[in-house]
Parts: C-alpha cells; sequence; structure tokens
C-alpha cells in the first residue's frame, strides 16, 4: 500500500508548472479620458492546427471559445465607454476580431526530461505564438502575439496551485483588447 500511495504521490509532484502568458505588442499611447464610441463587433475564432480535430469536436470547441471571447470583449468594451453590438458577419462590423488559438498542447522536448526525472531536472521554454489576436477597427489595425512561458520543477510544487488557478487565456486577452481600444 505504500509503494502505491509513493507512486502516486511521485507522479502528481513531478507535474508541477508554473507558467504566464506575456506578449511584447502593447501599443503606446497618451493616456486620456475614454471617447463614448458605437462598435459592432465581429469574432472570428480559429485553431492553428485545425487538422487535429474532428468536425464535430471543431464545432462544439468553437462554440466554447466564441462565448468565452464575447463575454471579454463585452466586459472591456463597457469598461471603456463603447457601446456595442454583435454583427453575425465581418461586412457590417466596424471592429473585426480575429483569434487564433494554438490547441497543440505537447511537451517540448527538456519537459520530458523533467518527466522522465519526476520533477528533480528542471526545464522552462516558451511556445512562441501560442495565441494571436488581430483587431481591425476601420482601417486601423493591430496584432498581438502571445507566448506561453512555462517552469516545470519539484521546487514549484508550493506555488503551483496559484498558476493552476489563475492563468487563463481571457486574461491576456482582456489586456491586449484593452490595450487596443484605449489606442483608438
Amino acid at each position: 500500500m505504500r509503494i502505491i500511495v509513493l507512486a502516486l504521490i511521485s507522479l502528481l509532484i513531478q507535474g508541477c508548472t508554473v507558467g504566464y502568458y506575456s506578449t511584447d505588442d502593447m501599443l503606446s499611447f497618451e493616456e486620456k479620458s475614454p471617447n463614448e464610441c458605437d462598435i459592432r463587433y465581429h469574432i472570428e475564432i480559429a485553431p492553428k492546427e485545425s487538422e487535429r480535430m474532428s468536425a464535430d469536436r471543431l464545432i462544439v470547441w468553437k462554440k466554447i471559445k466564441i462565448a468565452l471571447y464575447d463575454k471579454v470583449t463585452k466586459e472591456v468594451l463597457a469598461k471603456n465607454n463603447c457601446s456595442y453590438k454583435k454583427s453575425d458577419n465581418q461586412t457590417d462590423a466596424t471592429l473585426n476580431i480575429s483569434v487564433m488559438v494554438s490547441i497543440n498542447h505537447d511537451a517540448m522536448a527538456v519537459e520530458y526530461l523533467t518527466g522522465l526525472s519526476l520533477g528533480i531536472i528542471p526545464s522552462w521554454g516558451t511556445r512562441h505564438d501560442y495565441y494571436s489576436y488581430d483587431f481591425k477597427y476601420h482601417e486601423k489595425e493591430n496584432s498581438y502575439s502571445v507566448d506561453d512561458f512555462r517552469f516545470n520543477h519539484l521546487v514549484v510544487f508550493p506555488v503551483f496551485w496559484v498558476s493552476f488557478f489563475t492563468m487563463d487565456e481571457s486574461n491576456i486577452y482582456e489586456k491586449c483588447l484593452d490595450n487596443y481600444v484605449k489606442s483608438l
């Protein structure tokens, strides 16, 4: 029984990962009082590796992601004093949002070494362009490329839980959209 408990604990602890999302594409602008704006937005979401999903699963995945990004978009526009309405197509929209999401969650080569050593050998790495957000309002457009940085080691077990519950793609999307809307 003790061997089983020790094996389960060692398998649990080896998955200690702390991560965060970052982007270097933020626009710089002068801070000003928010203007009132009237926006009709359209969100287009696609996975970067769509061939890895069946057609049925892709439809369900898109519905879930659109609901998440739609909710955050409404919150950001309301926070920036914008009246908004969702548009069903790109031609009627004044703000077109294109979201590309990486669904490839394969481990990096160094992460295999950490897993095989039960978390004793540390590893870290960056998955570049994990998310990409393209915003276009009339003729002004900007792209944000979001990187996913991870650090894996046995030592991060005490803080692993904080990262596990707080790392959310909607937070970095909110920052990017807020930055874009404030720059208009």
